[in-house]
């Protein structure tokens, strides 16, 4: 995990036999219609692969946002199945497969709806017509600042911050 990733190209995941999917999840509460629902969803994502993550895309989930936005879901995991969360690793991830100008979120949600089986992260980008970066989201800073370890000079937020080499593109 470094910040500075390889490009990613697009993947053909092996699938699974669907009678195999439906039992292994059965024997966790899963429902066979639910199971063939979601099988059959996993089929039509865009897979990308590099030498370090596996990103699947679903460029059509389920979203209250309403018309005129698209929401991409980018399930993110290493290849080596290690946990992630390496914020400029995430933020590479989405600017090589959404641009760079696109915003997404990862959510923390109400307890009864978290869903902790893997190191797998999901990132939501936010796009206007499914293609191009939807205008900015209205929270969060607006204008962007990135620091090298040598530029931190301990008056940043009144303590000695840290950061590591690279952010810089």
């Amino acid at each position: 995990m470094n910040g500075n990733l390889k490009a990613f190209a697009k993947a053909q995941p092996k699938r699974r036999p669907l009678a195999e999917v439906i039992e292994e999840v059965g024997r966790h509460g899963v429902p066979p219609h639910e199971a063939v629902e979601n099988y059959d969803r996993m089929c039509r994502l865009d897979h990308w692969l590099n030498d370090e993550y596996q990103v699947a895309i679903d460029k059509e989930p389920a979203h209250g946002f309403g018309t005129g936005i698209t929401i991409w879901h980018l399930s993110i995991k290493r290849l080596d199945r290690k946990p992630i969360h390496d914020w400029r690793d995430l933020q590479q991830i989405k600017n090589l497969l959404c641009g760079p100008d696109t915003e997404a979120f990862e959510i923390y949600p109400a307890q009864k709806r978290v869903v902790d089986t893997s190191n797998q992260y999901h990132l939501y980008a936010l796009m206007a017509d499914g293609e191009r970066a939807a205008p900015p989201m209205p929270i969060g800073w607006q204008v962007g600042m990135i620091l090298e370890p040598d530029q931190i000079d301990g008056s940043f937020h009144g303590s000695k911050a840290m950061q590591r080499p690279g952010g810089k593109r």
